[in-house]
């Protein structure tokens, strides 16, 4: 059975019974996201288990970090968040499509998981606002050259570091593709880089540039010795 189809007869099920669960006990949503998180796990090692391979990806998802009590009290009333104390919600886009139905709701600070299912209008207007804007985004086609990069009069900081990582790439792999993340804070930075063929990486030093060499002076002094 594949996972949507599973996840359908479930959400047909809790949709069905949601009504009666609520009026027995404050604590059986979380069993029941309890137990549809243990049938999601099962259903992805019965996958892994058959199928004769698999990938292990990761990707970027636009998360809405909630803190208002208004928010977190309109959740809590539309989706039955039965905790005792609620701090923030996280909404994850994971079906890459803006917030709506199907996505994920994480409650802090139990850090328990939840489906948004079927928002109301009130909601779903709330969440159609939110968007994630990069400060910087671009995207070129392979072929662009770092030195078309840097010569572009807008953006220049933004191109420039873009320049600089690809011309790293150009230099040290010639194939496709490749993936990678970076993240920096005041103390640390983070590189991942996989997706990449090991074979066709190999480490090119940086030529010289035409500028780094040294100029030495060499002055010979004599002395003359004239007879009187």
């Amino acid at each position: 059975m594949c996972i949507h189809s599973l996840f359908r007869r479930v959400r047909f099920r809790l949709q069905s019974f949601r009504f009666i669960l609520v009026h027995f006990s404050k604590y059986h949503n979380i069993i029941l996201c309890t137990a549809l998180t243990i049938v999601l796990m099962q259903c992805l090692l019965y996958s892994q288990e058959t199928d004769e391979g698999y990938i292990i990806d990761q990707r970027t998802q636009w998360v809405a970090m909630i803190t208002s009590p208004e928010l977190i009290q309109l959740f809590i009333d539309e989706f039955y968040l039965f905790e005792e104390k609620i701090t923030k919600i996280e909404v994850i886009d994971a079906n890459n499509n803006g917030f709506s139905r199907g996505d994920l709701i994480r409650t802090y600070p139990s850090e328990m998981i939840y489906f948004l299912d079927d928002p109301s209008e009130k909601l779903q207007s709330e969440m159609d606002r939110w968007r994630f804007q990069a400060n910087f985004n671009v995207t070129l086609e392979n072929s662009q050259t770092p030195d078309l990069l840097e010569n572009i009069p807008v953006q220049k900081a933004q191109y420039a570091i873009v320049a600089s990582f690809l011309r790293g790439v150009m230099r040290n792999y010639k194939n496709y593709p490749l993936k990678a993340w970076v993240e920096r804070n005041d103390s640390t930075m983070t590189f991942e880089m996989w997706g990449y063929s090991d074979t066709d990486l190999e480490y090119v030093p940086i030529p010289p540039s035409g500028y780094d060499f040294i100029i030495v002076h060499k002055t010979i002094k004599d002395t003359l010795y004239i007879p009187e």
